[in-house]
This record gives C-alpha cells, structure tokens and sequence, in this order.
C-alpha cells in the first residue's frame, strides 16, 4: 500500500482488490462469492485495526517523536522490508 490511511475503510476500492486478487491467486479463494469477500474484507479489517493498536502501544512507551522514529516495531520493521 503506497498511501498512508488512518481506517481500513480510508483504503481505496482498488487497493483492497489488488490485496484480494493477490491473495485468492495464493490461496484459491472464489471472490465471486459475495460472503467469502465480505469475510475477508472483515478479518483484514480486524487485522489493520489491532496492528494500529500495537503500533500505538509501541510508541506510548517512547518519550519522544524522535525516539519513536528511530525505535520502530519489529513487525513494522519486518513489513517494510517486505513490501520493498
């Protein structure tokens, strides 16, 4: 994802059906079944929402911005690297 967005729901239409494609090509997902495409966008959304959560509980341990840009989180760490 090349934007920054506060809420699963911010992500774009498109972004979230490129992640799908990608997905049910790994994992032979049928998204032409309605309910299989609403569980997913429903457990990616719980997903995003506890990753926030522990990125947020990570930086209140910090005192400052400074240190939280030079203390990122393992699995930040570990996403970004995936991604580039």
């Amino acid at each position: 994802m090349s934007q920054t967005a506060s809420k699963w729901k911010n992500i774009s239409p498109e972004v979230k059906q490129g992640l799908m494609v990608e997905r049910a090509i790994n994992f032979q997902i049928n998204l032409k079944v309605l309910s299989m495409s609403d569980y997913i966008t429903r457990l990616w959304n719980n997903q995003f929402n506890d990753w926030k959560y522990e990125l947020h509980m990570q930086y209140k341990t910090l005192e400052t911005y400074n240190e939280a840009l030079t203390h990122l989180p393992y699995s930040f760490e570990h996403m970004m690297n995936e991604c580039h």
